[in-house]
């Protein structure tokens, strides 16, 4: 079953508050929805993500540590 249908099923036996409710939250919801969807490119990174962080770290230099010593194991036979 298609979930309008479920849902329309469902929605025909709750009381006219808890329907207006559910609609609103669901209303909320799609429109939530196409505001992402809008937001994002056709690779489903945010507009202009690249823009904003292609040579962020350009003044601050990576440091890769020395790596510390690991835990001696005793010998597995």
């Amino acid at each position: 079953m298609k979930v309008i249908e479920e849902l329309d099923a469902r929605m025909a036996h709750w009381r006219p508050d808890v329907v207006r409710r559910v609609e609103q939250v669901l209303a909320d919801l799609i429109a939530l929805a196409d505001v992402e969807a809008a937001a994002r490119d056709s690779t489903a990174w945010p507009r202009g993500f690249f823009e904003r962080t292609a040579g962020a770290l350009a003044d601050t230099p990576l440091v890769r540590e020395q790596p510390a010593e690991y835990d001696a194991r005793r010998h597995m036979p």
